[in-house]
Protein backbone atom coordinates (compact mmCIF):
# COMPACT_ATOMS: atom_id res chain seq x y z
CA UNK A 1 0.00 0.00 0.00
CA UNK A 2 0.88 3.81 -0.34
CA UNK A 3 1.91 4.78 2.98
CA UNK A 4 2.97 8.35 2.49
CA UNK A 5 3.45 10.95 -0.16
CA UNK A 6 5.62 14.11 -0.46
CA UNK A 7 4.92 17.42 -2.98
CA UNK A 8 6.53 20.08 -3.96
CA UNK A 9 5.88 22.61 -6.38
CA UNK A 10 3.14 21.35 -8.54
CA UNK A 11 0.73 23.82 -9.94
CA UNK A 12 -1.31 25.19 -6.72
CA UNK A 13 0.32 23.47 -4.04
CA UNK A 14 3.45 24.96 -2.70
CA UNK A 15 4.41 21.86 -0.86
CA UNK A 16 2.94 18.83 1.04
CA UNK A 17 3.66 15.33 3.05
CA UNK A 18 0.68 12.82 3.71
CA UNK A 19 1.02 9.68 5.37
CA UNK A 20 -1.54 7.03 4.63
CA UNK A 21 -2.82 3.98 6.10
CA UNK A 22 -4.09 1.27 4.53
CA UNK A 23 -8.25 1.99 4.12
CA UNK A 24 -10.45 4.51 2.70
CA UNK A 25 -9.22 7.72 2.05
CA UNK A 26 -11.24 10.61 1.00
CA UNK A 27 -10.58 14.06 -0.38
CA UNK A 28 -13.44 16.19 -0.23
CA UNK A 29 -13.05 20.28 -0.73
CA UNK A 30 -14.78 23.72 -2.90
CA UNK A 31 -14.35 23.31 -6.53
CA UNK A 32 -10.83 24.38 -7.90
CA UNK A 33 -9.15 23.95 -4.31
CA UNK A 34 -7.19 21.11 -6.03
CA UNK A 35 -8.25 18.05 -5.54
CA UNK A 36 -8.11 16.36 -9.00
CA UNK A 37 -4.44 18.07 -9.17
CA UNK A 38 -3.36 16.18 -6.23
CA UNK A 39 -4.90 12.65 -6.59
CA UNK A 40 -3.13 13.36 -10.64
CA UNK A 41 0.01 14.73 -8.83
CA UNK A 42 0.27 11.27 -7.05
CA UNK A 43 -0.73 9.00 -10.13
CA UNK A 44 2.26 11.31 -11.20
CA UNK A 45 4.87 9.56 -9.32
CA UNK A 46 4.04 6.39 -10.53
CA UNK A 47 4.36 7.53 -14.63
CA UNK A 48 0.76 7.02 -14.31
CA UNK A 49 -0.13 10.73 -15.27
CA UNK A 50 1.29 13.61 -16.92
CA UNK A 51 1.01 16.30 -13.94
CA UNK A 52 4.33 18.69 -14.07
CA UNK A 53 6.25 19.28 -10.41
CA UNK A 54 9.31 19.42 -9.07
CA UNK A 55 9.39 16.66 -6.74
CA UNK A 56 7.19 14.00 -6.16
CA UNK A 57 7.67 11.13 -4.12
CA UNK A 58 5.86 7.63 -2.91
CA UNK A 59 6.83 5.32 -0.39
CA UNK A 60 5.21 1.80 -0.80
CA UNK A 61 4.99 -0.69 2.24
CA UNK A 62 3.39 -3.91 3.43
CA UNK A 63 2.91 -5.42 -0.20
CA UNK A 64 4.09 -8.47 -1.71
CA UNK A 65 6.45 -6.92 -4.99
CA UNK A 66 9.26 -8.37 -5.69
CA UNK A 67 12.05 -6.46 -8.48
CA UNK A 68 15.38 -7.91 -7.71
CA UNK A 69 17.14 -5.33 -10.30
CA UNK A 70 15.60 -2.42 -7.78
CA UNK A 71 16.65 -4.63 -4.86
CA UNK A 72 12.73 -4.38 -4.12
CA UNK A 73 12.15 -7.71 -2.17
CA UNK A 74 8.75 -7.21 -0.11
CA UNK A 75 10.99 -4.47 1.82
CA UNK A 76 9.20 -0.75 2.10
CA UNK A 77 10.50 1.03 -1.02
CA UNK A 78 10.27 4.52 -2.36
CA UNK A 79 9.48 5.62 -6.27
CA UNK A 80 10.59 9.62 -7.11
CA UNK A 81 10.36 11.79 -9.88
CA UNK A 82 11.93 15.15 -10.46
CA UNK A 83 11.48 17.52 -13.21
CA UNK A 84 13.82 20.25 -13.56
CA UNK A 85 13.67 20.73 -15.94
CA UNK A 86 13.84 17.48 -17.68
CA UNK A 87 11.95 14.46 -16.27
CA UNK A 88 13.41 11.90 -14.33
CA UNK A 89 12.25 8.41 -13.05
CA UNK A 90 13.95 6.92 -9.65
CA UNK A 91 12.64 3.59 -7.98
CA UNK A 92 14.46 3.25 -4.76
CA UNK A 93 17.28 5.51 -5.88
CA UNK A 94 17.85 3.80 -8.92
CA UNK A 95 17.14 5.64 -12.24
CA UNK A 96 14.28 4.11 -14.79
CA UNK A 97 12.59 4.94 -17.52
CA UNK A 98 8.73 6.08 -17.69
CA UNK A 99 7.90 3.29 -19.91
CA UNK A 100 9.46 0.32 -17.50
CA UNK A 101 8.04 2.45 -14.15
CA UNK A 102 4.40 2.49 -15.68
CA UNK A 103 4.16 -0.77 -16.38
CA UNK A 104 5.93 -2.07 -13.00
CA UNK A 105 3.13 0.65 -11.13
CA UNK A 106 0.06 -0.63 -13.24
CA UNK A 107 0.70 -4.19 -11.22
CA UNK A 108 -0.25 -2.60 -8.02
CA UNK A 109 -2.29 0.97 -8.65
CA UNK A 110 -5.50 1.59 -10.56
CA UNK A 111 -7.48 4.46 -11.13
CA UNK A 112 -11.06 3.33 -12.23
CA UNK A 113 -12.44 5.98 -14.73
CA UNK A 114 -14.43 5.01 -17.90
CA UNK A 115 -11.68 4.96 -20.01
CA UNK A 116 -9.70 2.25 -18.10
CA UNK A 117 -11.56 -1.45 -19.11
CA UNK A 118 -8.79 -3.55 -17.55
CA UNK A 119 -11.66 -5.08 -15.42
CA UNK A 120 -13.24 -6.29 -18.01
CA UNK A 121 -10.53 -7.43 -20.27
CA UNK A 122 -11.23 -11.19 -21.12
CA UNK A 123 -7.91 -12.28 -19.39
CA UNK A 124 -9.01 -10.97 -16.34
CA UNK A 125 -12.74 -12.61 -16.31
CA UNK A 126 -11.63 -15.77 -17.37
CA UNK A 127 -9.23 -15.84 -14.62
CA UNK A 128 -11.50 -15.06 -12.30
CA UNK A 129 -13.79 -17.71 -13.72
CA UNK A 130 -11.58 -20.14 -13.18
CA UNK A 131 -10.79 -19.20 -10.09
CA UNK A 132 -14.30 -19.66 -9.09
CA UNK A 133 -13.92 -23.19 -10.61
CA UNK A 134 -11.00 -24.12 -8.50
CA UNK A 135 -12.62 -23.77 -5.17
CA UNK A 136 -15.74 -26.36 -6.35
CA UNK A 137 -13.12 -28.37 -9.19
CA UNK A 138 -10.01 -29.61 -7.80
CA UNK A 139 -9.23 -30.69 -11.02
CA UNK A 140 -9.69 -28.00 -13.18
CA UNK A 141 -5.94 -26.77 -11.74
CA UNK A 142 -4.38 -29.44 -13.12
CA UNK A 143 -6.55 -28.91 -16.31
CA UNK A 144 -5.20 -25.26 -17.07
CA UNK A 145 -1.63 -26.52 -15.89
CA UNK A 146 -1.67 -29.02 -18.48
CA UNK A 147 -3.31 -26.41 -21.18
CA UNK A 148 -0.89 -23.63 -20.34
CA UNK A 149 2.41 -26.20 -20.39
CA UNK A 150 1.08 -27.21 -23.70
CA UNK A 151 0.01 -23.63 -25.42
CA UNK A 152 3.98 -23.06 -24.33
CA UNK A 153 5.39 -25.98 -25.98
CA UNK A 154 2.90 -25.21 -29.16
CA UNK A 155 4.15 -21.49 -30.06
CA UNK A 156 7.58 -22.42 -29.19
CA UNK A 157 7.42 -25.13 -32.09
CA UNK A 158 5.45 -23.16 -34.14
CA UNK A 159 7.76 -20.19 -34.17
CA UNK A 160 10.93 -22.75 -35.01
CA UNK A 161 8.65 -24.08 -37.51
CA UNK A 162 8.51 -20.09 -39.33
CA UNK A 163 11.51 -19.58 -38.65
CA UNK A 164 13.02 -22.75 -40.57
CA UNK A 165 9.97 -22.25 -43.23
CA UNK A 166 11.85 -18.55 -43.52
CA UNK A 167 15.12 -20.30 -43.50
CA UNK A 168 14.03 -23.07 -45.66
CA UNK A 169 14.93 -21.43 -49.49
CA UNK A 170 17.77 -20.09 -48.38
CA UNK A 171 18.73 -23.72 -46.89
CA UNK A 172 18.00 -25.36 -50.73
CA UNK A 173 20.46 -22.75 -52.37
CA UNK A 174 23.44 -23.57 -49.31
CA UNK A 175 22.60 -27.47 -50.06
CA UNK A 176 23.23 -26.71 -54.13
CA UNK A 177 25.60 -24.80 -53.68
CA UNK A 178 28.06 -27.48 -50.79
CA UNK A 179 26.79 -30.30 -53.35
CA UNK A 180 28.47 -27.74 -56.15
CA UNK A 181 31.52 -27.36 -54.45
CA UNK A 182 31.74 -31.14 -53.54
CA UNK A 183 31.31 -31.97 -56.71
CA UNK A 184 34.29 -30.01 -57.90
CA UNK A 185 36.94 -31.35 -55.47
CA UNK A 186 35.33 -34.57 -56.18
CA UNK A 187 34.24 -37.53 -53.87
CA UNK A 188 37.68 -39.45 -53.41
CA UNK A 189 40.27 -37.84 -50.96
CA UNK A 190 43.40 -36.20 -53.12
CA UNK A 191 46.77 -37.89 -52.29
CA UNK A 192 49.55 -34.98 -51.28
CA UNK A 193 51.98 -35.25 -53.84
CA UNK A 194 49.27 -36.17 -56.42
CA UNK A 195 49.88 -32.62 -58.65
CA UNK A 196 53.63 -33.07 -58.94
CA UNK A 197 52.70 -36.94 -60.12
CA UNK A 198 50.92 -35.61 -62.97
CA UNK A 199 52.89 -33.11 -63.52
CA UNK A 200 55.42 -35.53 -63.67
CA UNK A 201 53.76 -37.28 -66.56
CA UNK A 202 52.75 -34.09 -68.28
CA UNK A 203 55.84 -33.14 -68.70
CA UNK A 204 57.11 -36.89 -69.55
CA UNK A 205 54.59 -36.48 -72.24
CA UNK A 206 56.03 -34.21 -73.88
CA UNK A 207 59.23 -34.46 -74.19
CA UNK A 208 58.50 -38.51 -75.22
CA UNK A 209 60.41 -37.90 -78.25
CA UNK A 210 63.26 -36.45 -77.31
CA UNK A 211 63.40 -38.76 -73.96
CA UNK A 212 63.05 -41.76 -76.29
CA UNK A 213 65.85 -40.69 -78.39
CA UNK A 214 68.25 -39.95 -75.57
CA UNK A 215 67.07 -43.46 -74.43
CA UNK A 216 68.03 -45.17 -77.55
CA UNK A 217 71.39 -43.54 -77.81
CA UNK A 218 72.14 -44.19 -74.01
CA UNK A 219 71.35 -47.77 -74.81
CA UNK A 220 74.62 -49.78 -75.55
CA UNK A 221 75.85 -47.99 -72.79
CA UNK A 222 73.77 -49.28 -70.79
CA UNK A 223 73.72 -52.65 -71.97
CA UNK A 224 77.60 -52.77 -71.67
CA UNK A 225 77.49 -52.25 -67.76
CA UNK A 226 78.13 -55.29 -67.63
CA UNK A 227 81.47 -55.51 -69.12
CA UNK A 228 82.62 -52.89 -66.75
CA UNK A 229 81.33 -54.50 -63.44
CA UNK A 230 83.47 -57.55 -65.03
CA UNK A 231 86.29 -55.30 -65.14
CA UNK A 232 85.95 -53.89 -61.85
CA UNK A 233 85.83 -57.53 -60.21
CA UNK A 234 89.33 -58.14 -62.09
CA UNK A 235 90.52 -55.22 -60.82
CA UNK A 236 89.37 -56.37 -56.73
CA UNK A 237 87.00 -53.78 -56.62
CA UNK A 238 83.51 -53.45 -55.08
CA UNK A 239 81.54 -53.11 -57.92
CA UNK A 240 78.25 -52.92 -55.62
CA UNK A 241 77.67 -49.58 -56.25
CA UNK A 242 77.97 -49.76 -59.85
CA UNK A 243 75.74 -52.95 -59.88
CA UNK A 244 72.68 -50.28 -58.28
CA UNK A 245 72.97 -47.60 -60.15
CA UNK A 246 72.60 -49.26 -63.42
CA UNK A 247 69.59 -50.66 -62.17
CA UNK A 248 68.35 -47.57 -60.56
CA UNK A 249 68.66 -46.28 -64.53
CA UNK A 250 66.97 -49.37 -65.43
CA UNK A 251 64.32 -48.83 -63.81
CA UNK A 252 63.55 -45.41 -64.15
CA UNK A 253 63.60 -46.19 -67.96
CA UNK A 254 60.96 -48.65 -67.37
CA UNK A 255 58.69 -46.20 -65.24
CA UNK A 256 58.87 -43.55 -68.20
CA UNK A 257 58.22 -45.85 -70.53
CA UNK A 258 55.25 -47.61 -69.01
CA UNK A 259 53.59 -43.59 -67.91
CA UNK A 260 54.07 -42.33 -71.74
CA UNK A 261 53.39 -45.12 -73.79
CA UNK A 262 49.97 -45.57 -72.54
CA UNK A 263 48.79 -42.29 -72.74
CA UNK A 264 46.78 -41.19 -75.73
CA UNK A 265 45.70 -37.77 -76.75
CA UNK A 266 42.24 -38.12 -74.77
CA UNK A 267 44.02 -39.22 -71.87
CA UNK A 268 46.78 -35.98 -71.86
CA UNK A 269 43.15 -33.83 -72.32
CA UNK A 270 41.83 -35.10 -68.95
CA UNK A 271 44.88 -35.15 -67.51
CA UNK A 272 45.36 -31.52 -68.48
CA UNK A 273 42.39 -31.07 -66.83
CA UNK A 274 42.94 -32.47 -63.70
CA UNK A 275 46.20 -30.63 -63.32
CA UNK A 276 44.19 -27.60 -63.84
CA UNK A 277 41.59 -28.53 -61.33
CA UNK A 278 44.40 -29.29 -58.36
CA UNK A 279 46.02 -26.17 -59.42
CA UNK A 280 43.03 -23.93 -58.49
CA UNK A 281 42.05 -26.06 -55.36
CA UNK A 282 46.00 -25.68 -54.24
CA UNK A 283 45.27 -22.42 -54.70
CA UNK A 284 41.91 -21.77 -53.17
CA UNK A 285 42.78 -23.54 -50.18
CA UNK A 286 46.37 -23.21 -49.41
CA UNK A 287 47.26 -26.50 -49.98
CA UNK A 288 45.88 -30.37 -50.95
CA UNK A 289 46.31 -31.37 -47.56
CA UNK A 290 43.79 -28.46 -46.84
CA UNK A 291 41.18 -28.95 -49.45
CA UNK A 292 40.45 -32.32 -48.42
CA UNK A 293 39.63 -30.93 -45.01
CA UNK A 294 37.07 -28.22 -46.27
CA UNK A 295 35.83 -31.15 -48.68
CA UNK A 296 34.85 -32.88 -45.34
CA UNK A 297 33.65 -29.88 -43.31
CA UNK A 298 31.18 -29.26 -46.71
CA UNK A 299 30.00 -32.91 -46.30
CA UNK A 300 29.13 -32.57 -42.79
CA UNK A 301 27.44 -29.32 -43.54
CA UNK A 302 25.72 -30.67 -46.31
CA UNK A 303 24.51 -33.78 -44.11
CA UNK A 304 23.26 -31.36 -41.23
CA UNK A 305 21.39 -29.10 -43.66
CA UNK A 306 19.81 -32.10 -45.21
CA UNK A 307 18.62 -32.87 -42.01
CA UNK A 308 17.59 -29.52 -41.48
CA UNK A 309 15.12 -30.51 -44.17
CA UNK A 310 14.23 -33.58 -42.71
CA UNK A 311 13.50 -31.90 -38.89
CA UNK A 312 10.93 -29.14 -40.59
CA UNK A 313 8.76 -32.87 -41.60
CA UNK A 314 9.44 -34.33 -38.02
CA UNK A 315 8.61 -30.29 -36.39
CA UNK A 316 4.62 -30.30 -38.27
CA UNK A 317 3.72 -33.92 -37.27
CA UNK A 318 4.41 -32.64 -33.73
CA UNK A 319 3.12 -29.27 -34.02
CA UNK A 320 -0.11 -31.15 -35.71
CA UNK A 321 -0.56 -33.39 -32.37
CA UNK A 322 -0.19 -30.63 -29.56
CA UNK A 323 -2.70 -28.66 -32.32
CA UNK A 324 -5.11 -32.21 -31.43
CA UNK A 325 -4.53 -31.98 -28.09
CA UNK A 326 -5.04 -28.33 -26.86
CA UNK A 327 -7.95 -28.30 -28.59
CA UNK A 328 -9.62 -30.83 -26.60
CA UNK A 329 -8.28 -29.39 -23.33
CA UNK A 330 -9.68 -26.08 -25.08
CA UNK A 331 -13.29 -27.98 -24.89
CA UNK A 332 -12.68 -29.30 -21.59
CA UNK A 333 -12.02 -25.99 -20.24
CA UNK A 334 -15.15 -24.55 -22.30
CA UNK A 335 -17.25 -27.17 -20.47
CA UNK A 336 -16.43 -26.51 -16.96
CA UNK A 337 -16.63 -22.68 -17.84
CA UNK A 338 -19.97 -23.21 -19.07
CA UNK A 339 -21.14 -24.96 -16.54
CA UNK A 340 -20.39 -22.24 -13.43
CA UNK A 341 -20.42 -19.35 -15.59
CA UNK A 342 -23.91 -18.80 -13.24
CA UNK A 343 -21.66 -18.84 -10.71
CA UNK A 344 -19.81 -16.26 -12.02
CA UNK A 345 -22.85 -13.85 -12.74
CA UNK A 346 -24.43 -13.97 -9.23
CA UNK A 347 -21.50 -13.21 -7.52
CA UNK A 348 -21.18 -9.84 -9.33
CA UNK A 349 -24.78 -9.43 -9.27
CA UNK A 350 -25.12 -9.91 -5.49
CA UNK A 351 -22.83 -6.43 -6.20
CA UNK A 352 -25.00 -4.64 -8.79
CA UNK A 353 -28.42 -5.30 -6.86
CA UNK A 354 -26.60 -3.50 -3.42
CA UNK A 355 -25.88 -0.56 -6.13
CA UNK A 356 -29.65 -0.73 -7.53
CA UNK A 357 -28.51 -1.31 -10.65
CA UNK A 358 -30.14 -4.04 -12.86
CA UNK A 359 -28.47 -7.52 -13.17
CA UNK A 360 -25.57 -8.15 -16.04
CA UNK A 361 -26.28 -11.47 -18.31
CA UNK A 362 -23.09 -12.89 -19.07
CA UNK A 363 -22.44 -15.57 -22.22
CA UNK A 364 -19.47 -17.99 -23.85
CA UNK A 365 -18.09 -17.35 -27.16
CA UNK A 366 -15.73 -18.86 -29.28
CA UNK A 367 -12.61 -17.38 -30.65
CA UNK A 368 -9.15 -18.70 -31.99
CA UNK A 369 -7.35 -20.16 -29.47
CA UNK A 370 -5.08 -18.35 -27.24
CA UNK A 371 -3.20 -18.69 -23.84
CA UNK A 372 -6.71 -18.42 -22.23
CA UNK A 373 -8.17 -20.97 -24.26
CA UNK A 374 -10.93 -20.22 -27.00
CA UNK A 375 -13.66 -18.64 -24.63
CA UNK A 376 -14.54 -15.17 -24.79
CA UNK A 377 -17.21 -13.94 -21.81
CA UNK A 378 -19.52 -11.78 -22.69
CA UNK A 379 -21.14 -9.08 -20.72
CA UNK A 380 -24.59 -7.27 -21.02
CA UNK A 381 -26.27 -4.94 -18.88
CA UNK A 382 -30.05 -3.92 -20.01
CA UNK A 383 -29.29 -5.97 -23.75
CA UNK A 384 -26.49 -3.21 -24.37
CA UNK A 385 -22.81 -4.22 -24.51
CA UNK A 386 -19.94 -2.83 -22.15
CA UNK A 387 -18.80 -0.08 -24.84
CA UNK A 388 -22.71 1.67 -24.79
CA UNK A 389 -23.28 1.88 -21.18
CA UNK A 390 -22.70 4.87 -19.14
CA UNK A 391 -19.59 6.21 -17.42
CA UNK A 392 -21.31 5.56 -14.15
CA UNK A 393 -22.64 2.72 -14.87
CA UNK A 394 -19.62 1.23 -16.15
CA UNK A 395 -17.47 2.26 -13.24
CA UNK A 396 -20.42 0.45 -10.15
CA UNK A 397 -20.33 -2.36 -12.99
CA UNK A 398 -16.14 -2.41 -11.97
CA UNK A 399 -16.47 -2.16 -8.00
CA UNK A 400 -19.23 -4.77 -8.45
CA UNK A 401 -16.34 -7.28 -9.89
CA UNK A 402 -13.62 -5.55 -8.03
CA UNK A 403 -16.19 -6.81 -5.01
CA UNK A 404 -16.78 -10.32 -6.31
CA UNK A 405 -12.65 -10.69 -6.99
CA UNK A 406 -11.91 -9.79 -3.45
CA UNK A 407 -14.09 -12.33 -2.00
CA UNK A 408 -11.68 -15.22 -3.53
CA UNK A 409 -8.63 -12.71 -2.39
CA UNK A 410 -7.67 -11.86 -5.82
CA UNK A 411 -6.89 -8.12 -4.76
CA UNK A 412 -2.62 -8.66 -5.13
CA UNK A 413 -2.40 -5.43 -2.80
CA UNK A 414 -3.48 -2.96 -5.29
CA UNK A 415 -4.37 0.66 -4.69
CA UNK A 416 -7.68 2.07 -6.28
CA UNK A 417 -8.27 5.72 -7.03
CA UNK A 418 -11.08 6.98 -7.96
CA UNK A 419 -12.20 10.50 -9.05
CA UNK A 420 -15.62 11.69 -8.19
CA UNK A 421 -17.48 8.06 -8.96
CA UNK A 422 -20.11 9.13 -6.84
CA UNK A 423 -21.10 11.87 -9.05
CA UNK A 424 -24.53 12.21 -10.51
CA UNK A 425 -26.01 9.70 -8.16
CA UNK A 426 -28.98 10.07 -6.54
CA UNK A 427 -28.61 9.97 -2.05
CA UNK A 428 -29.76 6.33 -1.89
CA UNK A 429 -27.65 5.14 -4.67
CA UNK A 430 -24.49 7.11 -3.25
CA UNK A 431 -25.30 5.43 -0.03
CA UNK A 432 -25.47 2.30 -1.35
CA UNK A 433 -21.95 3.28 -3.57
CA UNK A 434 -20.09 4.11 -0.17
CA UNK A 435 -21.06 0.95 1.67
CA UNK A 436 -19.67 -1.05 -1.30
CA UNK A 437 -16.24 1.00 -1.43
CA UNK A 438 -16.09 0.77 2.66
CA UNK A 439 -16.58 -3.06 2.19
CA UNK A 440 -13.84 -2.50 -0.64
CA UNK A 441 -11.82 -1.07 1.64
CA UNK A 442 -10.61 -4.17 3.97
CA UNK A 443 -9.26 -5.75 0.92
CA UNK A 444 -8.08 -2.86 -0.95
CA UNK A 445 -6.60 0.84 -0.46
CA UNK A 446 -8.71 3.79 -1.85
CA UNK A 447 -8.01 6.77 -2.31
CA UNK A 448 -11.43 8.77 -3.91
CA UNK A 449 -12.43 12.56 -4.47
CA UNK A 450 -16.18 12.80 -3.58
CA UNK A 451 -18.89 15.28 -3.87
CA UNK A 452 -21.56 13.47 -1.69
CA UNK A 453 -21.44 13.57 1.86
CA UNK A 454 -22.60 9.62 2.11
CA UNK A 455 -18.85 8.58 0.78
CA UNK A 456 -17.33 11.24 2.85
CA UNK A 457 -18.98 9.82 6.35
CA UNK A 458 -17.69 6.87 5.46
CA UNK A 459 -13.61 7.57 4.95
CA UNK A 460 -10.97 5.96 7.56
CA UNK A 461 -9.13 9.23 7.10
CA UNK A 462 -11.19 12.20 5.76
CA UNK A 463 -8.34 15.27 4.01
CA UNK A 464 -10.01 18.76 2.78
CA UNK A 465 -8.81 20.40 -0.09
CA UNK A 466 -8.84 23.80 0.63
CA UNK A 467 -7.49 27.60 -0.85
CA UNK A 468 -5.56 30.39 0.70
CA UNK A 469 -4.37 33.42 -0.94
CA UNK A 470 -4.53 31.07 -4.75
CA UNK A 471 -2.56 27.98 -2.82
CA UNK A 472 -3.58 25.05 -1.73
CA UNK A 473 -3.32 23.12 1.19
CA UNK A 474 -4.75 19.82 2.71
CA UNK A 475 -5.91 19.16 5.78
CA UNK A 476 -6.81 15.57 7.97
CA UNK A 477 -10.12 16.38 9.83
CA UNK A 478 -10.78 15.13 13.10
CA UNK A 479 -14.56 14.19 14.35
CA UNK A 480 -16.02 17.93 14.35
CA UNK A 481 -13.95 19.19 11.65
CA UNK A 482 -15.81 16.19 9.59
CA UNK A 483 -19.15 17.65 10.71
CA UNK A 484 -18.72 21.05 9.16
CA UNK A 485 -17.08 19.68 6.05
CA UNK A 486 -20.35 17.07 4.97
CA UNK A 487 -22.57 19.93 6.35
CA UNK A 488 -20.79 22.18 3.97
CA UNK A 489 -21.30 19.42 1.04
CA UNK A 490 -24.92 19.07 1.86
CA UNK A 491 -25.97 23.01 1.83
CA UNK A 492 -23.20 24.50 0.94
CA UNK A 493 -21.22 27.70 2.11
CA UNK A 494 -23.89 28.73 4.19
CA UNK A 495 -24.73 25.68 6.57
CA UNK A 496 -27.74 25.51 7.65
CA UNK A 497 -28.37 23.74 11.25
CA UNK A 498 -30.48 21.19 9.21
CA UNK A 499 -27.26 20.28 7.36
CA UNK A 500 -25.01 20.03 10.35
CA UNK A 501 -27.85 17.55 12.34
CA UNK A 502 -27.79 15.70 9.35
CA UNK A 503 -23.94 15.52 9.08
CA UNK A 504 -23.64 14.34 12.90
CA UNK A 505 -25.98 11.48 12.32
CA UNK A 506 -23.92 10.37 8.51
CA UNK A 507 -21.32 10.22 11.07
CA UNK A 508 -22.22 8.57 14.29
CA UNK A 509 -24.13 5.63 11.90
CA UNK A 510 -20.80 5.01 9.54
CA UNK A 511 -18.16 5.74 12.38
Amino acid sequence: MISSFYLKNCVFFDELNIEFNNSLVVFTGPSGAGKTVLLDAILSAFALKPTKADISEVCISRHNIIKQEFDINKDDFCIKKLENPNVKHYLNSMKISKKELKSFSSSFIRFINHKDSGEFDNSSLVEFLDTIIKTKDTNHHKIIFDYEQTFQTLKFKQKELKELKNDEQDIEEKIDFLKYEINQIGEEDIKPDELNELRSIKKGFAQKEIISEAITDASSTIYDFHKIDKMLSKMGEDAEFFTQAGLKIQTLIENFTQRVENIDENDIEKLIDKIELLSKLEKKYGSLEQANIQQNIKKQKLESLENMTFDITILEKNIKKLEIQINNTAKILTTNRTKYLKQLKQNINSYLNKLYMNPIELSISNKPIDKDGQDILNITLNNTKLANISSGEQNRLKLSLLCAKAKYNLKDNVSLFLDEIDANLSGKESEALSAVLKELSKNYQIFAISHQPQLSSMADKHILVYKQNNTSHIKILNKNERIDEIARIISGQNITTQAKQFATKLLEINL
